[in-house]
């Protein structure tokens, strides 16, 4: 049975470079709650610029070691003062983060300008790997997050501002099953009763599970 942990802020926050970035966003550690206080990016006159990522990491998940990870789903908060053709603000990356570094494929949703009102974006899914192969180790430590980075388009003597009020994320995950004296495989959606088997040249047989407990071997319970 698959596991969805809470919905989850960050622990810490940090701007980090982004390729191509050249706006910093100010106070990041404001993404770290649901609150009034905004991290925030704003860009001055004609043109357009692509600010570099705010990334929210520390997420103290606590996944057990032996479980299989399934997906990951964040949660992003953001607005911008400005939704027109010549003033908006727009996803140009949204991206899990390992060791300080981006991994994985860009979830952002590019082609969509920010509302100017308060809204959740979501990115990813229980069953989204955001093609990594994620596990337990990576997810639990403390530098496993997440970053945005949006393009932000402004017009004469103008300004224009993007606002992140906050990120979660939440990780969907398989339990390895307890040992119950049945041999298992996991499937890739749940785990079945497997068996061992031999070919005794004619046709596969299947063959008792054994274990040595110090005089004589003895059957496992394979049965169900």
């Amino acid at each position: 049975m698959s596991i969805t942990t809470a919905a989850t802020f960050p622990g810490n926050a940090t701007a980090v470079n982004a390729p191509g970035g050249s706006l910093n966003w100010s106070n990041p550690t404001y993404i770290l709650a649901d609150d009034i206080s905004y991290t925030t990016a704003a860009k001055f006159n004609t043109g357009t610029v692509y600010t570099h990522f705010v990334v929210g990491y520390n997420f103290g998940f606590a996944i057990p070691a032996d479980a299989t990870i399934l997906g990951i789903h964040a949660e992003i908060m953001r607005r911008c003062s400005n939704n027109t053709s010549t003033r908006n603000a727009k996803d140009e990356k949204v991206g899990l983060f390992y060791n300080g570094g981006a991994v994985g494929s860009n979830g952002a949703y590019t082609g969509t300008r920010w509302p100017t009102s308060l809204t959740q974006s979501f990115y990813g899914s229980p069953s989204s790997m955001w093609s990594y192969a994620w596990t337990p180790a990576i997810i639990n430590h403390g530098t496993f997050g997440i970053g945005l980075a949006a393009e932000v388009k402004s017009s004469f003597l103008a300004t224009t501002t993007a606002y992140v009020d906050y990120i979660k994320l939440d990780i969907t995950y398989e339990e390895a099953p307890a040992f119950d004296g049945i041999l298992k495989r996991y499937n890739g959606a749940a785990w079945e009763q497997s068996s061992i088997q031999n070919y005794n040249g004619a046709a596969w047989e299947t063959k008792a599970l054994k274990y040595f407990d110090g005089a004589d071997w003895l059957e496992v319970d394979n049965t169900g």
